[in-house]
């Protein structure tokens, strides 16, 4: 059974460091379980059904389905982020909690994307019914493990032998982060058998980010944020990144307020259209940061290598290369006191 870390939902509870077993949590009657895109939310949420003899359903298919077809049963309601319209979207989870009461489940779990999840005022919306049932537990489902890789892999008919030396040729690549989340474990796969492993490390970085820039959920990719392709987010993904770096800010905050010095709002970052700023960071090239509704770049190589293609593309486009120089701390102009930077 898959990792998962218990999130703290209040500044007076203290965090919970300690990864456990999702299975650990089957007691508890209310759980909202919190991913990265293609962090194997669904693939859990059905396996710990079957364990249960709970019912899976869709977010989409529960808000539908006569509410006598659903009667007092264990639920494990899964894709949340796929029925929302956006993270200014609180008619779902009204909607969510209507059907609740409804139904009247014993116990119930709630699966959203990491980047879709509004934290304390989505916990807030939910606690009517919560409540009534008894303790809730905000989980964040972590990567995976080397044994977790392996079996990944031979689920997908990949031969013992074959797939550790796939593994091992990932880490000689620079790739094992790409290792941890099971969409982008297959996509490299895949990526892999289609061609031949890059050769030089440009050609690693340029197939890594498209990857990761992709948008594979189906139900996403229909509409709203996720229409957008990875080629149309390429830029903004770079220019995010670079302000990162740059500003050296903890991390960038998804709510619509103005965030902190520390943690700005994603919508103080005004080079690009605020929707495809939000877009980008819920894709795979960023995941979930300490705090609730908070995100930083996956892997710090990959950010670079983002922010470097953008800063190209800038001078390129006629920006002094001087003016570049002294926005990454050269000659005299220290990174450090940039922090504020989020208009670039």
């Amino acid at each position: 059974m898959r990792i998962v870390r218990q999130i703290k939902t209040r500044p007076s509870q203290p965090d919970e460091v300690a990864r456990r077993p999702f299975s650990d949590f089957a007691d508890c009657k209310n759980i909202v379980l919190l991913g990265d895109p293609g962090a194997g939310k669904t693939h859990l949420f059905r396996e710990a059904a079957a364990a249960e003899k709970a019912r899976f359903v869709r977010t989409r298919d529960f808000l539908n389905v006569p509410a006598a077809h659903l009667h007092r049963q264990t639920l494990f309601i899964d894709g949340l982020d796929e029925k929302r319209a956006g993270r200014g979207d609180q008619d779902t989870i009204n909607r969510l909690v209507a059907k609740l009461f409804e139904i009247a489940p014993p116990k119930v779990r709630i699966s959203c994307r990491v980047a879709d999840w509004l934290g304390e005022s989505d916990l807030a919306a939910m606690t009517p019914f919560f409540d009534q049932l008894g303790d809730t537990s905000v989980l964040h489902l972590e990567g995976l493990s080397r044994d977790e890789q392996i079996s990944l892999l031979v689920g997908q008919g990949v031969g013992g032998d074959e797939t550790e030396r796939f593994l091992e040729e990932s880490a000689e690549h620079g790739l094992e982060d790409f290792l941890d989340n099971p969409q982008n474990l297959i996509m490299l796969w895949r990526a892999v058998q289609s061609g031949a492993w890059p050769v030089t490390r440009k050609e690693l970085f340029e197939l890594s980010t498209k990857l990761m820039l992709q948008e594979s959920n189906s139900e996403h990719a229909r509409s709203g944020s996720g229409a957008f392709s990875g080629t149309e987010l390429r830029q903004v993904a770079g220019a995010v990144c670079a302000v990162r770096l740059i500003s050296d800010v903890d991390a960038i905050n998804l709510s619509d307020q103005e965030g902190t010095l520390d943690v700005p709002s994603y919508r103080s970052m005004s080079l690009f259209a605020p929707e495809k700023v939000q877009a980008v960071l819920g894709r795979r090239i960023f995941d979930s940061a300490s705090e609730p509704e908070t995100v930083d770049y996956s892997h710090r190589t990959t950010a670079e290598f983002l922010a470097a293609e953008f800063f190209a593309s800038r001078v390129r486009e006629g920006v002094p290369f001087g003016r570049i120089m002294a926005l990454i701390g050269v000659d005299g102009h220290p990174a450090s006191e940039l922090r504020g930077l989020h208009a670039w």
